[in-house]
């Protein structure tokens, strides 16, 4: 089967948290087993918007990159807000047109997500209303923050969102929907994992920055 050789730091595979041996089990909907050719899987690779099914085999799978922590914003922010460990960094990139949210500024000022858009960009990102954003491509945006400023900033692709989810305990991001079995026969526990994902590469994303081929039981994994 196919899985994950190699990932090259600051790629999309590297922002994503791909690690080597993580198995891909599915792209864009077609199951990648023993029998699928290397021809077709590397043609399923080059479609955009390219969508991963990953299995990452290891019983404690490796965490994406903690993104670095931004500097204490200009303004004082409400009690808390930047210091929540579940703050995180999402990234669209170039070729995502509509980011799928509406944003506005919450009663203390500071720049929220209000609403989100079901199967866009800011859904598969796991996006919630009342998330703060607290710096956009590396510039803090606060109470100082002019809207015009802020919106500017979002039109940037790539463009690099820091996220307060605000809540004690954040909404994860939407599960994919499982694979239907696949045709061949799967190592044991493969595609069971409660950790399999779903990972997206956007339109704009040239190259996905990781080498793949297949692991020696067959099937395709990434590494």
């Amino acid at each position: 089967w196919f899985e994950v050789k190699t990932v090259t730091k600051g790629t999309w595979a590297a922002r994503v948290g791909l690690q080597p041996e993580d198995y891909i089990l599915k792209a864009n909907g077609e199951e990648v087993d023993e029998n699928t050719s290397e021809e077709r899987f590397h043609q399923l690779l080059k479609e955009r918007p390219l969508h991963l099914y990953i299995d990452p085999v290891d019983e404690t799978p490796a965490a994406a990159p903690a993104p670095a922590q931004p500097a204490a914003p200009s303004a004082s922010p409400p009690a808390g807000l930047g210091s929540d460990p579940n703050c995180r960094e999402v990234v669209a990139e170039k070729g995502v047109d509509n980011l799928g949210m509406k944003t506005g500024r919450a009663e203390n000022g500071w720049f929220e997500v209000k609403t989100v858009t079901e199967g866009t960009w800011a859904a598969r990102v796991g996006l919630q209303p009342e998330d703060y954003i607290l710096k956009a491509n590396g510039e803090e945006v606060d109470e100082n923050t002019s809207e015009e400023r802020f919106h500017q900033l979002l039109k940037e692709r790539p463009l690099h969102l820091y996220i307060d989810p605000v809540d004690e305990t954040p909404a994860a991001a939407p599960a994919p929907a499982q694979p239907a079995a696949p045709s061949a026969s799967p190592p044991a526990g493969l595609g069971s994992d409660p950790n399999c994902r779903e990972v997206v590469a956007e339109k704009g994303v040239d190259n996905l920055g990781m080498k793949t081929g297949r692991a020696e039981n067959g099937w395709v994994e990434g590494k």
